[in-house]
């Protein structure tokens, strides 16, 4: 018995190297591969999260450009309620805030900064957070929960997907240069969950 316990732990560490080799491979290979991609800055492998930095346009305005949020419902068939939240200024005031819109559809809501960018009042809309569980909240690119694992891996990156990527839990892709992260779940293989946050920091008092 003790021979073959003793056989077993040989085995169990001959594997190790090979195993760890195997997950290395994939990861350089997609990160030497992304080089190519002049907007795909960076990728990580963290606690079964696959971490991309991008430069791509939906990064930046994944809804689209719009000049408020009434305009950006009725794009998507007035499919959202939408709701005034109360905001705390920023606490290096760098932009004045008017407001902040909530569109809500459902279990999915989206938060939006209605924000002064001139003395003169322009106003432009900011994405704060969002929680989209629905397939009818899409993004302009045609991301949206229940499209398949490559489906949505087509939309992030040129490379073919790694077989590797099919146990990863999380997909984070954060916008270069400025502070919005993106963390796509999967269960299944299908996008169950699409999380957005952003480095907007508000004051506790007025």
């Amino acid at each position: 018995m003790r021979l073959y316990q003793y056989i077993a732990f040989i085995i169990f560490l001959v594997c190790i190297p090979y195993a760890t080799q195997s997950q290395t491979t994939w990861l350089d290979s997609l990160i030497l591969h992304s080089k190519h991609d002049s907007k795909t800055y960076k990728i990580e492998y963290e606690s079964d999260t696959l971490k991309i930095t991008s430069g791509k346009d939906f990064c930046y305005h994944p809804f689209g450009v719009y000049l408020n949020p009434m305009d950006m419902n009725r794009s998507m068939k007035s499919i959202f309620q939408i709701s005034i939240m109360r905001v705390l200024p920023y606490c290096d005031h760098s932009f004045p805030i008017d407001t902040m819109f909530r569109l809500t559809y459902k279990n999915s809501s989206v938060d939006f900064l209605y924000l002064n960018v001139d003395e003169e009042k322009h106003k432009t809309m900011v994405l704060h957070r969002a929680t989209i569980t629905d397939p009818r909240i899409r993004f302009v690119n045609g991301i949206k929960p229940g499209m398949s694992r490559i489906a949505f891996w087509q939309k992030i990156l040129s490379s073919p997907m790694p077989v590797a990527v099919h146990s990863i839990k999380t997909i984070q892709v954060s916008r270069a240069l400025e502070g919005l992260w993106y963390f796509y779940d999967f269960k299944d293989d299908i996008v169950s969950r699409i999380t957005i946050k952003s480095d907007h920091n508000f004051c506790e008092q007025q």
